[in-house]
């Protein structure tokens, strides 16, 4: 079993049933705060605060933070954050790795139909005022087209790689 993943348990939802254990999650989530500080923030007792701290700590929401200063800092863990800031990182991954194929099967399609009008050249009816159309543009115009959607694909899946590592490294 996944350790970030929440298991809600009848500790968890009763610690939660509490707005104020709620905001603090919520400002630990946009930094590491001690006591002080979330009592400033809340405008309530520090004593109040701690008692709150203690609760979220046993349940693994927060975790005391060492420091090389007398204070004490708390900070959010990844359950905690997974409870105020869900990621979609299957959504994420799921897009990303349908754009990335979505590019590089067009870009394949794009550079074989004009490695095909390159090796198989139609028959041209002449153009009023003699000669032929020249087809030559559309044929570079496509391979460009077909190389741009190449790098495009890659880029993707090269984004998708670094999202995936971030989301490894957070764990």
């Amino acid at each position: 079993m996944d350790p970030d993943r929440i298991l809600l348990t009848g500790d968890i939802i009763r610690i939660l049933a509490s707005e104020t254990r709620i905001k603090i999650l919520k400002k630990l989530a946009e930094r590491r705060m001690t006591t002080s500080e979330l009592s400033r923030d809340l405008k309530i007792a520090k004593s109040t605060v701690h008692e709150h701290l203690v609760l979220l700590t046993s349940v693994d929401l927060i975790i005391p933070v060492p420091d090389e200063h007398q204070w004490k800092y708390y900070e959010i863990t990844r359950k905690g954050e997974n409870l105020i800031q869900p990621e979609n990182t299957i959504t994420v991954t799921i897009l990303l790795t349908s754009a990335g194929f979505i590019f590089m099967a067009l870009s394949f399609a794009t550079l074989i139909i004009t490695w095909l009008s390159w090796t198989h050249k139609t028959i041209m009816t002449p153009c009023h005022g003699g000669g032929y159309a020249g087809d030559a543009v559309f044929d570079f115009f496509s391979a460009g087209i077909g190389i741009i959607l190449l790098f495009a694909g890659i880029l993707v899946f090269i984004l998708l790689f670094r999202v995936r590592a971030a989301i490894k490294s957070d764990e």
